[in-house]
């Protein structure tokens, strides 16, 4: 089961409410090498996986169900914008793509 840091549920309250949102999602995106571990507010599609974490409404794609099992939500907020960070995730390796930005 996911987990979030106290400053990370926080931040994702407040922005929520300001954008009328009540899903966290997080799915794959298509990448040039392999999928992107996506996260935005928006609602839940069929079949997804539905946790209530720190009295969030998050919703997870199938696909990537195990990959976060054991993560722990948290934020980055010492650059410009405040970033998720998903510790317990393995980001996979970076391929030779045109792409560099892969995390």
């Amino acid at each position: 089961m996911m987990k979030m840091t106290e400053q990370a549920a926080s931040f994702l309250k407040k922005e929520m409410a300001e954008k009328k949102e009540d899903t966290l999602r997080f799915y794959n995106l298509a990448g040039c090498c392999h999928p992107t571990l996506t996260a935005e507010f928006e609602p839940a599609e069929d079949g997804d996986k539905i946790e209530i974490v720190e009295h969030i409404r998050i919703a997870i794609e199938q696909a990537v169900v195990d990959d976060l099992k054991d993560v722990t939500i948290g934020i980055d907020d010492s650059g410009e914008e405040v970033e998720l960070v998903l510790d317990g995730y393995v980001f996979p390796d970076a391929c030779d793509c045109e792409e560099h930005d892969h995390q």
